[in-house]
């Protein structure tokens, strides 16, 4: 695929901060390593599911979110910028039918408003009718 497209494959890496079902478990330095030894990928976001988001009691969503930005602001130091990142959880779709942009699409990083949004050609990953 790198060859065809003359350059590294981008490509967007899923954190697990607690959902405990997809993403990598692995800390900022593994990650730095891993990304070291391939040179035919280019990181472009950073990912992480919320467990628990709708259940406003629980403090699990808040350690969620400072486990992934930890993560981030490790591998920035590192030189690593991810131009996206993004965050969900899996009840938004019942709870929230409108949802957030930023739960099913991307968000930029810093400062972002929703015509960086537009600008960024973001589209949701759901629709409804």
């Amino acid at each position: 695929m790198r060859a065809r497209l003359g350059k590294p494959v981008p490509y967007h890496l899923k954190i697990d901060s607690g959902m405990n079902r997809l993403g990598t478990n692995a800390g900022a330095d593994e990650i730095l390593a891993a990304l070291e030894e391939n040179r035919y990928a280019r990181l472009e976001g950073l990912m992480t599911h919320f467990a628990s988001a709708a259940d406003y009691t629980s403090s699990q969503t808040g350690g969620q979110l400072a486990y992934f930005h930890a993560i981030c602001a490790r591998l920035r130091e590192a030189g690593v910028n991810a131009e996206y990142l993004h965050t969900s959880e899996h009840q938004c779709h019942r709870l929230r039918p409108r949802g957030r942009l930023a739960q099913h699409g991307a968000r930029r990083p810093r400062a972002c408003t929703a015509t960086c949004l537009r600008r960024a050609a973001t589209r949701p990953v759901s629709s409804w009718m």
